[in-house]
This record gives C-alpha cells, structure tokens and sequence, in this order.
C-alpha cells in the first residue's frame, strides 16, 4: 500500500480526526517517563490488558448483524465447515482485536485535567506529555495509526452502513470523560496466518505489548510536573531530561495556584 492508500484505511478503521489538531496529554508516572526517555519508544500495551473488559469487543447488535454474513463469506473464500467459520469469527471478535492489536492513550484537551492526574498519576512524583495530535502521528512509523475514541452504548449501537470502524476504537459511553486518542499498532501478518489455518483458533500471543521508536524531541512540547510535587521531585525531572540530553520545558502545573485578586 502506498502512503495515500494506508492514510485512507487509517480514516475508515480508526476514526482519525480530520481537520482538527487537538491539543493531547500523557500523564505517567516518573518511572514510565525514565523508561520513554531511556528508550526512545511508545510503549502499547495489549488491548485485553486494559482494566475494561469491554476493550475489542463487538457491540451485542453488531454481532448479530454480522453473524451469519460473516459465516457465509469465510464457508466459502476459505472452504472452512460451518463450524470452523464460527471459530473464526469469534477468534477475530474475540482474539485478534484484544490480543493482536496494542494501544497507547492520551488524552484530549486544550487544558490539563485534574481528572486525569487523579486517575492516572499514582502519587503526586508525575508528570504529563503534553504535544499535539499533528506532531504525534507524522513521528509514529506508517505501521501505527491514530485515531479518536468513539464512546457507544454496546446494547444498541450498530455501524453505519459503511463504517468500518475497528472495535479497539469503541469504548463505553461512562469513560466519555476521557476524551481518549489512541496510537494502536496491528499485527495483521499474523493475524492473516492464523485464519489460513483453523488449529491456531485457541492460540493465544505470548506478547503483551510492543514498543515503538519515536524521536521524543519531535513530538514532546513541554513536560508537566503533577500539582503539589516536590521541588525535589521538579529538580529530578529537569537534572533526568537533561542527562538524557533532552531539552523540553519542564513547567510546573496550574492546579495548585491560588486565585489573584
């Protein structure tokens, strides 16, 4: 595929923003910032190691729509029985979309989220990624993709007719809060050897995350440091950056001030 056709898939499977350059936000704790930072690479994690169980699943009307189309079409191009189709389709539903495609998170937001650091930051010792998603996608290699989260009721939701939005892109409307852009990386080539043969059906991948080069320097605007950190804690941040031989601005968060009259 050429770069205009990948751009084109990436639009109809993952939801991607178009015309838009949101603002986004990674918050982490210390030790995942010296792990990118030591690294150089995004870490993404396994889509059913996620604490939601609805992660990669179908929603229940969508399963029901497609069913027996779906059976119909693998019976033939593959000359599976009846049975194996069923095992295939429940195998992408229920394998390949939670275990063979990995997510990094951020979230949008013109602003940071007192929210956010309450969730995601274990302890006050921090900090917060903050670029845009324009200089987050032209970084990633053309093998990832980035796209806007799309908050569902799984009871009664169905695609358009011709959505083809991947299901890791659908999560439940009660974490609409997180404004979520995800940075999702397919391992469609094994996917595509597994459904050549059907004993592979009940195989689970042994990985449970992947990890993605990325020039941090292009990418990272500025580092937040968690509302009431230490100042030891901010002059660890800045002496870690810079032995790194990074140089973003360190910026201490807003949260904290008092109002000014």
């Amino acid at each position: 595929m050429n770069k205009k056709e990948i751009e084109e898939a990436e639009r109809m499977l993952f939801n991607v923003p178009i015309g838009e350059n949101p603002k986004i936000w990674r918050y982490m704790d210390f030790t995942k910032y010296v792990s990118m930072l030591n690294s150089s690479k995004l870490h993404l994690t396994r889509c059913d190691q996620f604490e939601d169980q609805y992660e990669g699943y179908t929603p229940k009307q969508e399963v029901l729509k497609r069913l027996e189309e779906f059976k119909k079409e693998h019976t033939d191009k593959h000359k599976y029985t009846p049975e194996q189709s069923s095992e295939l389709l429940k195998w992408v539903w229920e394998k390949f979309q939670r275990q063979y495609i990995f997510i990094n998170c951020w979230h949008m937001n013109e602003y940071e989220s007192a929210a956010m650091w309450k969730l995601y930051a274990k302890s006050n010792e921090a900090i917060s990624i903050q670029t845009t998603y324009d200089k987050l996608r032209n970084a990633l290699p053309m093998s990832c993709h980035v796209g806007k989260v799309k908050y569902i009721d799984y009871q009664v939701y169905t695609k358009e007719k011709d959505e083809k939005t991947y299901n890791v892109m659908f999560k439940r409307k009660s974490f609409e809060h997180e404004k979520e852009l995800r940075v999702c990386y397919a391992d469609v080539y094994d996917f595509e050897q597994a459904i050549k043969n059907p004993d592979s059906f009940e195989q689970d991948n042994p990985r449970t995350y992947e990890q993605v080069p990325i020039n941090l320097s292009e990418i990272i605007e500025a580092v937040l440091i968690a509302p009431g950190a230490p100042r030891w804690f901010s002059d660890l941040v800045e002496d870690v950056t810079e032995k790194f031989d990074c140089h973003f601005p360190i910026i201490h968060s807003d949260l904290n001030k008092g109002p000014i009259y």
